[in-house]
């Protein structure tokens, strides 16, 4: 028996949940990570971290907890050497840590399994033709703040010249609350611009591996659609919400498709959106050379995984 922890971005803060109360901080590490690593070390059971992102972390309790886990693993690899220094320098873990990268960048086209593919094209099929812009996670993009509100407006306004193009609105949660701002948000765009926008529910992850892979272009407020549509060669404009994103975007060497909400203005979100309907008119997938290295650097996680599995 082993555990398996992929830490997310759970191990550290986004500014987009500071409001939350500490006690709700807690207690989603503590059910997530936590609780499952300790239960191991009491018995005696092998548990490793792969592919984490780590830091910031401002609460004592939970930095002296999260430093002792990770001393305690069998294994502990990384995502960035930001996420290394985070925890080497700053919670000064003594355990060796390895940057294997993302384990979502080994994934490749085959790893889709053909039903999960059928299910999309056929969600699609009526527009199977079509140039498709993809908006990922609408609950964040309909949090009625001056930005959110102009990152909209800006994407109607360019449908209105750009009739060609179909928006895609989907997320990559099953809750009730998920699919209801999905649908509102393709409602509003679709009502405001004259342009029928989809709205696809969360179906499962293979789904929305799938989906992302046929769009055209991409805008999303999170890390992992980025993720995907990077291993997809499509381009993919990000509104980051967390410091976990940026830093992704700066692996690739692609820092000026990704911006932090908080520098945010009007003409950087129109410049951002221009570049996404302009994109989606590529014939040509967007790999570059670093394409085949992040790769290569990221099935290293495969390798840590069996050698826990062979303990």
């Amino acid at each position: 028996m082993l555990l398996y922890l992929q830490g997310g971005g759970g191990l550290g803060e986004s500014e987009f949940n500071s409001s939350k109360p500490l006690f709700r901080k807690f207690r989603r590490r503590m059910f997530k990570y936590i609780l499952p690593a300790e239960f191991c070390i009491l018995h005696e059971i092998p548990y490793c971290f792969v592919g984490i992102e780590a830091g910031p972390l401002s609460n004592l309790i939970i930095r002296h907890e999260i430093r002792r886990l990770i001393d305690n693993s069998s294994i502990c690899s990384v995502r960035n050497e930001e996420s290394h220094d985070f925890l080497k320098i700053d919670l000064e873990v003594r355990k060796y840590i390895e940057i294997t990268l993302d384990p979502i960048l080994s994934i490749s086209m085959e790893d889709i399994p053909v039903k999960s593919m059928e299910r999309v094209e056929d969600r699609l099929k009526d527009i199977k033709n079509s140039r498709i812009i993809g908006i990922h996670h609408p609950p964040q993009l309909l949090q009625n703040t001056d930005i959110t509100n102009i990152i909209i407006d800006s994407i109607i306004c360019h449908l209105k010249t750009h009739s060609d193009i179909v928006p895609v609105v989907f997320s990559d949660f099953g809750f009730t609350s998920t699919h209801n701002a999905t649908n509102e948000l393709a409602a509003r765009i679709s009502n405001e611009s004259g342009i029928k926008c989809l709205s696809i529910p969360f179906e499962g992850v293979w789904e929305l591996v799938a989906l992302i892979s046929k769009m055209s272009s991409l805008l999303t407020t999170k890390l992992h659609a980025g993720m995907i549509a990077y291993l997809f060669g499509i381009y993919c404009e990000s509104f980051a919400i967390h410091i976990k994103t940026p830093r992704f975007y700066k692996l690739i060497g692609r820092d000026d498709q990704c911006h932090h909400f908080k520098d945010l203005d009007r003409y950087l979100i129109h410049e951002k959106v221009s570049r996404l309907f302009k994109s989606a008119y590529q014939s040509e997938k967007c790999f570059d050379d670093n394409y085949k290295l992040l790769k290569k650097v990221s099935l290293r996680n495969r390798d840590i995984i069996g050698s826990l599995i062979r303990q």
